[in-house]
């Protein structure tokens, strides 16, 4: 299960949605077991990179305690999760997305 789908998911709204995909894998003789990769979540989260964008846009406009109430998750979670971010795109967190996200495939 991945949480928050950003437009109908763990949000301000308290609405939740879940995300449910049977993720492939394969087993190679020479490489081992390959696992699919997907456009909206990567590896070891539990969240879309949909919400987690959100999360970190919403930490630059406040602190981590209001966003982890107004999101429904642990204030360790925010922490994470921007950090994650900030990794995503290059190190720098003025380099996320301006805008709020949607989990809609950009």
């Amino acid at each position: 299960m991945i949480r928050g789908c950003v437009g109908g998911g763990t949000s301000t709204s308290g609405v939740e949605c879940e995300l449910r995909y049977s993720i492939r894998r394969v087993e190679c003789s020479s490489c081992g077991v390959k696992v699919e990769q997907v456009p909206w979540a990567e590896h070891d989260t539990g969240f879309t990179k949909g919400f987690e964008d959100l999360i970190a846009l919403m930490a630059q406009k406040t602190d981590k305690t209001t966003v982890a109430r107004l999101l429904r998750i642990a204030w360790l979670t925010v922490g994470r999760v921007i950090e994650r971010v900030v990794k995503r795109y290059g190190g720098d967190p003025s380099e996320a997305p301006p805008r709020a996200p949607s989990d809609r495939h950009r």
